[in-house]
């Protein structure tokens, strides 16, 4: 069902992937995000895409609290609360289970979520250039290979004029690891 819904919707058959996504869903709960992701993309509703993306956290965290192994329900929980902006327990939520076990799946997510939370902040109006580059050192250290994280650092140093004489350290630290 789930590809099919992938095919009507490449094909713009807009109708016809809905109604498939919807019996995907019905089967498989971890598509909830897929469903969310198109209503707020085809605008439905942001407000229900958040209440779908609410509801696939809670049954998420439910199903970890059973399952605190399970790689894809671990992933699928740090990207529901990346999606809700709660950037912080997305990272502890990989955090927990990398140190034990340092997969890469687990190193490029916790690499995304710093990465969106740093964007989070820096898109926040009347942020001065360089705050928050913490973030981007702890996307550093999951995900050094990251081409979205050069890009960053790329933007950052375009105004490194600006940054004082610590955060300048900081990003030339970060561009060692790259």
């Amino acid at each position: 069902l789930f590809t099919l819904y992938q095919l009507h919707l490449a094909r713009g058959h807009i109708d016809l992937a809905f109604n498939h996504l919807s019996k995907a869903v019905a089967l498989d709960r971890s598509k909830l995000l897929e469903l969310a992701r198109f209503q707020a993309t085809r605008g439905v509703g942001q407000e229900n895409a958040q209440q779908i993306v609410v509801k696939l956290k809670e049954e998420c965290l439910a199903g970890l609290a059973k399952r605190p192994f399970n790689r894809s329900l671990r992933l699928l929980t740090a990207e529901s609360l990346v999606l809700l902006r709660d950037y912080q327990k997305a990272a502890e939520v990989l955090d927990e289970s990398y140190k034990a076990v340092p997969e890469p799946a687990y190193s490029a997510a916790l690499g995304r979520v710093y990465l969106a939370w740093w964007d989070s902040r820096h898109s926040e109006p009347g942020r001065p250039e360089g705050a928050d580059l913490d973030l981007l050192e702890q996307a550093s250290r999951y995900s050094p290979w990251s081409l979205e994280l050069a890009r960053r650092c790329r933007d950052v140093r375009s105004n490194a004029r600006s940054l004082p004489q610590g955060q300048l350290a900081l990003l030339e630290r970060i561009e060692e690891r790259l």
